[in-house]
């Protein structure tokens, strides 16, 4: 038999991105903004100039752009950090997937995230 261990969520937080914003941190500070150290990713829908991610033991993977697009995007804020996973495509089509590196995912035109805040 299953145990399913319930959790309180404190509501939704939307959050936009403007251009030249990191993913990374930009999420982050919007989470302190609002006051939010706990929080899971539900949703993303954007593009980035640049990427850099991170995959394996210390590996990491540069994609020129510009406009790389966002595939996917999961993750979660913990202590106010944001640990953010997905897959992401060139202009050639390609994909990539690893983990968002800070201060290296400037974004695009715009990005909008859905974060369901955990209490």
């Amino acid at each position: 038999m299953s145990t399913v261990t319930p959790f309180e969520t404190a509501g939704t937080l939307v959050v936009r991105l403007k251009p030249n914003e990191d993913l990374v941190t930009g999420v982050e500070a919007a989470c302190r903004e609002a006051g939010v150290a706990r929080a899971l990713v539900r949703s993303g829908v954007g593009s980035l100039v640049d990427a850099a991610l991170s995959y394996g033991e210390g590996k990491r993977v540069d994609v020129t752009g510009p406009g790389i697009e966002i595939l996917t995007l999961i993750g979660e804020i913990r202590d106010g950090e944001a640990h953010l996973t997905g897959t992401i495509a060139d202009q050639e089509a390609n994909i990539f997937g690893g983990r968002f590196v800070p201060d290296a995912n400037p974004i695009c035109i715009t990005l909008e995230l859905v974060l369901e805040v955990v209490a």
